[in-house]
């Protein structure tokens, strides 16, 4: 098939109809019944296990927020400028994290009277980034399994009603009030994609969008991780500041992403991180993670930076986004919708 050259894997979406959302940590109790005249009650357990996972998840949700990666601390992750976004829910990092704290003399993970104790060392981690971990309090002897999802990433669509498509189009209406909408913030990186076609090892290029897959290859990989091609309608709701209905009918739409307000014709900084052009290359690197492009909805990239491949459910051959690093500041497609 056909490869579809630098369009950047887009931000991928979920949805959940009707569902009770799970906490970002579940986990499951192997209790040791061994009598011990000096060992803590379960309620003193239980609450130092709060503890425990509560430090956990801030870890893994949370990445590093005070720059160790840019130490070398870590070897397998590359430093980055935006390592505070790089980390989060990095299992590279987590392993990193508890290798180094759970050996230390350090307060990290060890509330009063009990100390836990990493399991073999293992990460075990699927397809879809799920992680799990085996653990054990050094005391009592219970063991216990931790299981982490991957989610720092996302971002939920608000209820309420959206039109899609240019500006002067008013009849692509919808609504999201009974189903939740999730979507990715950054583009995918190489580095998942490798993990997903079982490629083992650290590249230069990890942590760059990934860009050379074929169509077929961008649903598969969607499916894997039990989402969907983002879809073109979602993508416009995300880039659209939102406004009201006017008389019910008419919900007029802004060229940018951030409203009406317009920002300066001169190639600098400030516009650059609002559309990231052709002319920006000269000012600074294009990255990933940077916070180009953002919309009142909390994703990244919605115009400018990279070239896109949608499914339009309206209109199946308008499925680009062509907005990209590639077209000057002058290009007609520096515009929502289309």
């Amino acid at each position: 098939m056909k490869k579809l050259s630098n369009k950047s894997i887009p931000k991928f979406w979920k949805f959940f109809s009707l569902a009770i959302l799970l906490p970002p940590i579940s986990y499951y109790l192997h209790v040791s019944r061994v009598i011990d005249s000096s060992r803590p009650s379960d309620q003193d357990f239980n609450q130092a296990l709060e503890i425990f996972l509560e430090q956990l998840n801030e870890t893994w949700s949370l990445g590093d927020v005070i720059g160790e990666t840019q130490q070398g601390v870590c070897a397998d992750i590359p430093t980055s400028a935006h390592f505070e976004e790089v980390t989060k829910c990095n299992s590279d990092y987590l392993k990193c994290f508890l290798q180094k704290k759970l050996k230390s003399s350090e307060k990290v993970f060890k509330p009063e009277h009990f100390e836990f104790e990493w399991q073999d060392k293992k990460l075990y981690e699927d397809k879809r980034g799920v992680i799990r971990l085996v653990f054990q309090e050094k005391k009592t002897k219970n063991k216990f399994t931790v299981e982490l999802e991957n989610n720092c990433n996302t971002v939920e669509l608000k209820s309420g009603i959206y039109s899609s498509g240019p500006s002067d189009v008013q009849d692509h209406i919808w609504d999201n009030y009974l189903y939740e909408i999730h979507v990715d913030k950054f583009y995918t990186t190489n580095k998942a994609i490798r993990k997903w076609k079982g490629i083992l090892g650290h590249n230069s290029d990890d942590l760059k969008a990934s860009v050379d897959l074929s169509l077929e290859e961008r649903r598969n990989y969607c499916h894997s991780q039990g989402k969907l091609l983002l879809q073109s309608h979602v993508f416009d709701a995300f880039s659209y500041y939102p406004v009201k209905f006017v008389h019910g009918e008419y919900q007029y739409k802004y060229r940018y992403p951030w409203g009406r307000e317009k920002i300066s014709t001169e190639i600098n900084k400030d516009w650059c991180e609002r559309i990231y052009t052709k002319e920006c290359l000269n000012e600074f690197e294009f990255n990933n993670f940077s916070h180009i492009g953002v919309s009142w909805g909390g994703i990244f990239h919605t115009i400018g930076s990279l070239p896109e491949v949608f499914y339009n459910v309206f209109l199946s051959r308008a499925n680009l986004k062509l907005s990209s690093l590639e077209l000057s500041r002058e290009s007609y497609w520096h515009n929502n919708g289309v």
